[in-house]
């Protein structure tokens, strides 16, 4: 895929909020509204309350961003309920990004775009964001995120990234959106008996060997973060990007789900060594909740977060 093709993917912030503000439901109602009714999450009473035909609201999470949510999506529930639950990931992209006069932040799996517009307002003024989520639903939310906090340095495409250019097939899980996979055997390990549940779509898909070199703000940058959640696509997303990565020797963060990569037969210490033959990195490795355990990490600890920073 060539750069100008990529750029047919880019989507539109204003018009992406715009289109989705006449199905917004009422402002923020989910605490408050859980407090009074002591109902929990998982209750189909409180879905009752609500309309699918009005699913999005206004929420704010870690750091003050707001974002816009689907109240039928566990992982914006999460946001609304937990805002502190991504907390321990952005602060430590932040520590990547600090001290860089022109960052440039690089999300592969944005989801709804809460990553893509707090890092986009702690570097605004010096700093871009480029965002890519397979998932079209979840790229109009990324965009429109990037637009209700009034960021006009964050730009979403809604592709996928992989090790070929073309196309790919994406398996989702409606109401799940952080679980969005090409593996289809991890999703239906992961819903059991439900895994009627999971859909295929196919999306467009690129190298970022292809593009990212091509772009402007990647080559002026003076530091590049890489942030990948690609739910155990990780290899192929790296592989799609040696020639950058040798070139440009990006700071990396990454995911690590040891079930969801085992039907794969991937393992970490294949991806680090490969990491590591086109950029010597000092990786270390931290638990959900942002606690630094030793690297590799234990085999009882999955998920977990790999940062890279590469050696001088």
């Amino acid at each position: 895929m060539t750069l100008p093709q990529l750029q047919a993917l880019l989507l539109d912030n204003q018009k992406e909020l715009r289109a989705l503000e006449s199905q917004f439901t009422v402002g923020q109602f989910l605490v408050p509204l859980l407090r009074r009714k002591g109902i929990r999450t998982n209750s189909t009473r409180l879905f009752k309350l609500l309309s699918k035909n009005k699913p999005y609201f206004r929420g704010r999470s870690w750091g003050g961003t707001r974002y816009v949510g689907n109240v039928f999506d566990h992982t914006s529930l999460s946001l609304s309920l937990w805002p502190d639950v991504q907390g321990a990931n952005l602060l430590q992209l932040q520590k990547l990004l600090h001290n860089s006069s022109r960052p440039c932040y690089i999300d592969v799996g944005a989801n709804g775009g809460m990553y893509a517009a707090n890092i986009g307002t702690f570097i605004a003024g010096n700093g871009q964001v480029i965002g890519f989520e397979a998932n079209p639903q979840l790229a109009r939310l990324a965009a429109a995120t990037a637009a209700l906090n009034h960021l006009e340095n964050v730009r979403i495409f809604a592709a996928g990234v992989s090790d070929v250019n073309g196309t790919i097939q994406l398996n989702t899980v409606p109401g799940q959106s952080g679980s969005s996979s090409v593996l289809s055997d991890h999703l239906a390990k992961e819903f059991g008996h439900d895994r009627g549940k999971v859909k295929t779509v196919e999306v467009q898909c690129f190298k970022l060997d292809d593009v990212l070199p091509e772009m402007p703000v990647v080559v002026n940058a003076d530091r590049i973060v890489l942030k990948v959640d690609v739910e155990g696509h990780e290899k192929a997303v790296f592989t799609g990007a040696a020639a950058f990565i040798k070139r440009f020797r990006p700071y990396l963060f990454f995911e690590w789900n040891r079930d969801c990569v085992a039907s794969a037969g991937d393992a970490l210490e294949s991806l680090t060594g490969y990491l590591n033959s086109l950029c010597h990195y000092d990786f270390t490795a931290y638990k959900d909740a942002g606690d630094q355990t030793t690297f590799p990490p234990p085999p009882d600890i999955s998920p977990v977060n790999i940062a890279a920073r590469p050696k001088i």
